[in-house]
């Protein structure tokens, strides 16, 4: 597994999402069904004070035919890629980013890793 290699790392999400008046920014259903269980994740917020260091939260859901069931929640902090071993127990599942209620606009940023052949 070489994790430095930046060709080794595919974009799945980049998107900037933006609150709508007072209202905080909306949990984020990423769409798509991923395989590769070796992800990372960053985020980025202009409109962040300083202090701030938390972007939000991303959760890793499982189940295909009723409701997705929570597996993990990994921080993610702003400016920062955090890199994010996910268990294995089934061979896909789903990903949902929960940015903090503070933010009013933040950009998510989700690459997976894909083994060289």
């Amino acid at each position: 597994m070489s994790l430095d290699s930046e060709s080794n790392w595919q974009i799945i999400y980049n998107q900037f999402h933006a609150a709508v008046g007072e209202n905080p920014i909306d949990k984020i259903l990423i769409p798509g069904v991923f395989a590769q269980h070796t992800i990372r994740a960053y985020c980025l917020s202009l409109g962040a004070k300083p202090h701030w260091w938390l972007g939000g939260r991303l959760v890793h859901l499982i189940g295909n035919t009723g409701p997705d069931f929570e597996v993990s929640r990994w921080t993610v902090p702003l400016k920062v890629r955090t890199l994010i071993r996910l268990p294995e127990l089934t061979p896909l599942y789903r990903l949902k980013f929960e940015p903090a209620r503070w933010h009013k606009e933040i950009a998510i940023v989700v690459e997976s890793y894909i083994e060289p052949e």
